[in-house]
């Protein structure tokens, strides 16, 4: 009897015993360095909705951090503190990727990428939407605002890059398109009103990687 209650006594304290005084977590159990980092702060309960990108879902995906590659990693996207964090196998401890060590990253069947230190960009982290000679990217970010007294909620804005040469330019119509393609001018003024001529019902995120395509292809 006086073993079996210290078993239940020492499988009690496990998940204490993962903590270590510096925030980190000990995962002597599951030996990779995506598992070392710090533990994600939570936001004040008063903040309605969910900072990370769709849903506070994690999800198995792919990411390349510090070179190697990982596969069905729990994962997810905080688009308002713009970090990647990883669920820890076997329990709900969320913890915070080094975001220089990102490369790169698969979220609900989307690719998104570490374009920190690219001119023009504030953030590290976009999806890519094309990728060529050039990338079209896509920034969401989540911030706050006050819906009525006593509520706070998230929203979300939506903004197009594109990026050629390292060097970045807001979408916000064909401008950006002709301003890094000057010499295409001509072709791309052709080609965006052969779009308008067909069937096809696109939006400014499909016609901005039709553009984006042909600016890199013709």
């Amino acid at each position: 009897m006086k073993r079996f209650f210290l078993l239940v006594v020492f499988l009690a304290m496990v998940p204490a015993l993962l903590f270590s005084q510096d925030g980190n977590v000990d995962v002597s159990k599951w030996d990779a360095a995506i598992f070392r980092g710090p533990v994600v702060e939570a936001y004040p309960h008063y903040v309605r909705g969910t900072a990370y990108l769709n849903s506070s879902e994690f999800q198995k995906e792919m990411v390349v951090y510090n070179r190697k590659l990982y596969y069905n990693v729990k994962l997810n996207l905080d688009v308002f503190r713009d970090i990647v964090c990883v669920m820890v196998p076997e329990s709900t401890i969320e913890m915070v990727l080094d975001s220089p060590l990102v490369k790169s990253f698969t979220l609900n069947g989307k690719e998104f990428v570490n374009a920190s230190g690219t001119e023009g960009l504030e953030r590290s982290f976009y999806e890519k939407l094309y990728g060529g000679g050039n990338m079209l990217l896509k920034e969401t970010v989540k911030r706050y605002h006050r819906v009525d007294k006593g509520n706070v909620e998230f929203y979300s804005t939506v903004k197009y890059f594109l990026v050629k040469d390292g060097r970045a330019v807001r979408v916000k119509g064909m401008k950006a398109f002709k301003k890094l393609y000057p010499e295409k001018k001509k072709a791309l003024r052709k080609y965006r009103i052969e779009l308008s001529h067909t069937d096809q019902d696109l939006n400014n995120e499909m016609l901005y990687i039709a553009l984006a395509k042909f600016a890199d292809n013709s």
